[in-house]
């Protein structure tokens, strides 16, 4: 069963093993199968690809989902309960629960019509590191997605049910704060303390977003911060992790913009902030009407 297998994010062993789990499951509905090693697939593991073509012509449809969870390697193995009809477990719904939901929807397609796919193509894609971002998995992504009619990403909807038709854009950076060491007893003036100008900082920074006052729908968060060496020493460096969220183009500007206004004053003379990008997704704002 899908849900026993541990998965974790960068268990190349136990992402491959899930893969080979599923395809069988791909293939038996009728779909050409291909396990693709893209990007760092030495840690990460492949990529699942499975192609249905239907008996007519028609448009292509991109179905969306991933292999790895958020455990590490080191985790003990998942424990799986069912009861009620309902599956506890590590990735019971992020997101072999969605992997599994689509293999009996085509099951049941092909029960009532004949065939999983009538018309068109369906392509399913199960990356194998969505969990930090899908280096790897956006590469069949990148390949795939274009001219397609429609995509669909299996993760869990709301607690309701309801399709998601719009995600937040998302920027996580590393804001490298820069100042100038001295001895905090003997000659503190001589010090540009890296840690109190990165205080003020994520006063500012925490304001952008809307519980702080600023852009609607908007979090900017700050959620970790490393620096300083001792006590008695004017800590000359600190690195905070941000994580940006806006919903709309318009805001996700509004903010960096914010930011790198933020960034450009420091509270500390001598002292100097940058920002260093991580990861970005850009928001996926809704487009008409969602019909489910």
């Amino acid at each position: 069963m899908l849900f026993r297998s541990p998965s974790g994010t960068r268990d190349h062993a136990g992402v491959e093993r899930l893969a080979e789990a599923l395809a069988p499951l791909l293939a038996d509905l009728g779909a050409a199968l291909e396990l693709r090693i893209d990007g760092d697939a030495a840690t990460t593991g492949p990529t699942l690809v499975a192609r249905f073509v239907g008996e007519r012509p028609g448009a292509r449809v991109v179905v969306i989902g991933h292999l790895d969870t958020v455990a590490s390697p080191d985790d003990p193995p998942p424990s799986l309960r069912i009861a009620d009809g309902r599956a506890w477990g590590m990735g019971a719904a992020d997101m072999k629960g969605g992997l599994l939901a689509l293999v009996h929807a085509l099951r049941a397609t092909r029960a009532a019509i004949g065939t999983p796919v009538p018309a068109g193509e369906l392509i399913v894609i199960a990356g194998p590191d969505e969990e930090v971002g899908s280096p790897a998995g956006s590469v069949a992504m990148r390949e795939l997605l274009p001219g397609s009619a429609a995509a669909l990403v299996l993760e869990p909807a709301r607690a309701n049910g309801a399709l998601v038709a719009a995600r937040k854009g998302m920027l996580h950076a590393a804001v490298r704060v820069r100042g100038r060491a001295a001895h905090a007893g003997v000659e503190p003036e001589k010090g540009r303390s890296a840690i109190l100008a990165a205080s003020h900082a994520i006063l500012a920074l925490h304001a952008i977003g809307e519980v702080g006052g600023g852009i609607a729908g908007v979090t900017c968060s700050v959620g970790t911060i490393d620096g300083g060496t001792r006590p008695n020493v004017v800590a000359e460096e600190v690195v905070l992790e941000l994580d940006l969220r806006a919903p709309t183009a318009l805001a996700m500007a509004e903010a960096e913009a914010a930011i790198g206004a933020i960034l450009a004053a420091p509270a500390v003379p001598d002292v100097t902030m940058t920002l260093e990008p991580a990861g970005r997704f850009p928001p996926m704002e809704q487009i008409g009407r969602a019909h489910v």
